[in-house]
Order: C-alpha cells, then sequence, then structure tokens
C-alpha cells in the first residue's frame, strides 16, 4: 500500500513507477540502477544525488540543479538537459548520446570515456572540465565557450565547432591551446 501511495505521488516526476526505484528524488538521493525512462523530472534540485548505472534516458531534465550528481555508467541518452544549472557533475562513462545540453552553464563536470555522439551543448559555457576519452562525434558546438578544458584523447570525428570559443584548452594531441584544436578523427581499421 505503501509503495502504491508512493508511486501515485511520484508519477508526477516519471512516468514508470516500479519497485526496483526506492530513490527518492530529492538532494542527495540515492538511485544507483534506478529506471527513470522518459522521466519528468524539469526543474528539481538532485544535487548531491547518486545517479550511478541509472538508465534516464529521454528524461527531462530541463533546468534541474545539478550540482555534485554522481552519473557515472549512467545512461542518459537522448536526455533533455537544457539550461540545467551543472556544477561538479560526474559522467564518467556515461551515455549522453544524442542528449540536449542547450544553453547550460556548466564548470567542473568530469566526463572521462563518455559517450557525447550527437549531443548539443550549442550555446554553452563550460569551464574547469574533463572530458579526457570523451566521444564528441556529431556533436553541435555552435556558439559554445569553452575555457581552461581538459580534452586530451577525446575523438571529434566531424567539426569541433569552428564557431565556438576556445581558451586554455588541452587538446585531444595533449597540446594546450587558446584557439580550436586540431582535429583527431576516429582512426580507420
Amino acid at each position: 500500500m505503501r509503495l502504491m501511495i508512493t508511486c501515485l505521488l511520484l508519477t508526477l516526476s516519471f512516468s514508470a513507477c516500479k519497485e526496483e526505484n526506492k530513490c527518492k528524488l530529492i538532494p542527495n538521493g540515492v538511485c544507483e540502477n534506478a529506471e527513470f525512462v522518459d522521466g519528468r523530472l524539469k526543474g528539481m534540485d538532485l544535487s548531491g544525488s547518486n545517479f550511478t548505472n541509472a538508465n534516464l534516458s529521454h528524461a527531462d531534465l530541463r533546468g534541474a540543479t545539478l550540482t555534485d550528481v554522481n552519473f557515472t555508467g549512467a545512461n542518459l541518452s537522448n536526455a533533455r538537459l537544457d539550461k540545467a544549472k551543472i556544477d561538479g557533475v560526474n559522467l564518467t562513462s556515461a551515455d549522453a548520446s544524442g542528449a540536449s545540453f542547450i544553453s547550460i552553464k556548466a564548470k567542473n563536470i568530469k566526463a572521462l570515456k563518455s559517450n557525447l555522439r550527437g549531443a548539443d551543448f550549442s550555446k554553452s559555457e563550460i569551464s574547469d572540465s574533463d572530458f579526457s576519452g570523451a566521444n564528441f562525434d556529431g556533436t553541435d558546438f555552435r556558439e559554445t565557450v569553452f575555457s581552461a578544458n581538459n580534452l586530451k584523447d577525446a575523438i571529434f570525428a566531424t567539426s569541433m565547432g569552428k564557431d565556438a570559443k576556445w581558451s586554455q584548452v588541452i587538446c585531444p594531441d595533449g597540446s594546450a591551446m587558446n584557439t580550436i584544436c586540431p582535429e583527431k578523427k576516429i582512426p580507420s581499421k
């Protein structure tokens, strides 16, 4: 009975309420391995929460406060994070392919070996972050400001965003640049 009431109350926040979703969608919530496919988390404060290996594909996180959130290994494919407040987020080994990060102001992201293929970072400001080994194939960086970010070993199989603003960036080849980095293509097989 208690689970049924909880599910009814939380249905406004996410589309599928399953018994394995025992996390609370509050700051510092523990939501490891949770299922929030198509979740409606728009504008929520999820600061300090742990979504390790959670499935948030197609979730709506627009305008959410995501300070010190752990998304290690999470599935954020096709999620919408437009205008989210992002600081100290861990996306290591996460799949955020096709995700929308339009107009975010983000800093201190740790996205080691994350899949960001086809993601949209247009009109965003991203600083002091580590994207070492991330895959940015087909990612949109139009009008994006990159400042003091580490892109070592990152993959850009298509343009790195020639109209983006780059400063104090460690490029995929390890060189430091204040302009667009030389492109590192996916090795042909």
